[in-house]
């Protein structure tokens, strides 16, 4: 429908229901399309795995923040264990980090 409207050389370009082998490994491409996994979800086995591994997670997060002096703003650098330091080692204790400058990527939002 919208073809009559696309540059007749991008159009060229578009490819529809390409095989899938082409881009991804049979070995790890589902049956349904095209691939040699046979993939059976069971949620009974998937989601305490998921859920153990969230928890395991936000402990080892809040025992960062505790670390780190629970401070409010602290860099997600530092909590996800990079190389940033924390807000009360980059100032101090008292937790005034004005003149701190984070690595690059981190952030010191809520």
């Amino acid at each position: 429908m919208i073809t009559p409207f696309i540059d007749p050389v991008t159009r060229e370009k578009m490819v529809f229901n390409e095989d899938l082998r082409k881009h991804v490994p049979p070995s790890q491409l589902d049956k349904a399309y095209g691939g040699d996994v046979d993939f059976k979800y069971d949620h009974s086995v998937y989601w305490p795995a998921l859920n153990k591994i969230c928890d395991e997670r936000r402990a080892a997060y809040r025992e960062k923040w505790v670390a780190g002096g629970k401070q409010l703003g602290e860099y997600e650098a530092y909590l996800r264990g990079g190389e940033q330091k924390s807000l009360s080692q980059l100032s101090g204790s008292n937790g005034d980090a004005e003149d701190a400058t984070p690595v690059e990527g981190a952030t010191a939002e809520l």
